[in-house]
């Protein structure tokens, strides 16, 4: 198949195989599929796409997973799901075979089923003044990051410095290294649902975070803004659902969101529930008022 963008495995060695069926309509119940693996050694000539030197299969059964949290968008403001999960964008291909990603000893790909949020002007642009290379112009600089959900808050980083340009390159902030979480996330938030669900929101702009490690936080909260810190090129919000409160330790969940309209041209279509994906663009069909946090300890699930 030609999304299988390396075919060459040494003895004992790892690729990865990004899995082309991860999604099907409803309407096809799927309850067990069957992965095949063809191998010939090098120099060897197939007569026929189906001739083989040796085989191996392996037998899924895929669950659904519905989601547990009631969700809302965690932008208040008409947004561009920049990237999603789709096939090719870069929150799925995360590939587990990277030496760098095993010398982490990630378990999972957090990032899985993750969004990048920019917020959008009425005409869908993405900054202003024709000039992406200051981050003030980017509307997503600055807007209102709210709590999708009720919960915990479980980590928090706040001041974290800022990336910036200079001329058309990035200048990625000073991090060390060894602070793995903020290099990557930049200022982030954990938020804990209390059934097994973690938000992860992150590159929110130093200072800005509203919430502390232990608050109770109300869906609808404002928790922070919108910034340039960590691993992003551009200035928008990182949101992902999590299995587990460290992103190094847990695997993605899909996510679900309630009440929002799907802007296609000058249509507003109302989504009662639903997913969301690369290139769509997204707005609340209500607007949530902030609440103030509520001081609290963070709660434990047995």
């Amino acid at each position: 198949m030609s999304t299988v963008e390396e075919r060459d495995i040494k003895p004992a060695g790892v690729i990865a195989i990004f899995n082309p069926f991860f999604q099907f309509d409803p309407e096809l119940p799927i309850t067990t599929m069957v992965y095949k693996f063809f191998f010939n050694a090098p120099g060897y000539e197939t007569a026929t796409p189906l001739d083989y030197q040796s085989y191996s299969e392996v037998t899924v059964s895929p669950l659904d997973y519905p989601g547990k949290t009631d969700l809302i968008l965690p932008v208040q403001q008409r947004s561009l799901v920049f990237d999603g999960h789709d096939f090719y964008a870069h929150h799925r291909r995360q590939s587990p075979a990277n030496p760098a990603f095993q010398k982490l000893g990630l378990r999972g790909n957090p990032t899985r089923y993750g969004y990048d949020f920019c917020p959008v002007n009425s005409e869908g642009k993405m900054y202003k003044d024709d000039n992406p290379y200051k981050k003030e112009n980017w509307y997503a600089y600055g807007a209102a990051v709210i709590a999708p959900g009720a919960g915990v808050v479980v980590d928090v980083v706040n001041d974290t410095p800022e990336n910036d340009y200079k001329e058309k390159s990035v200048v990625y902030a000073s991090i060390p290294e060894d602070a793995l979480n903020r290099v990557l996330g930049g200022n982030y938030v954990v938020l804990d649902h209390g059934n097994g669900e973690f938000s992860y929101f992150a590159h929110m702009r130093p200072g800005s975070v509203r919430v502390k490690k232990g608050d109770h936080v109300q869906q609808g909260q404002q928790i922070g803004e919108i910034g340039f810190a960590g691993d992003a090129f551009i200035p928008h919000l990182h949101y992902m659902l999590i299995d587990a409160p460290d992103i190094l330790r847990a695997e993605g969940l899909p996510s679900y969101f309630r009440n929002f309209h799907r802007v296609l041209g000058s249509s507003l279509i109302e989504v009662q529930r639903d997913q969301i994906d690369s290139g769509d663009i997204v707005e609340p069909s209500r607007k949530y008022e902030a609440k103030a946090p509520q001081l609290g300890r963070p709660c434990r699930i047995e």
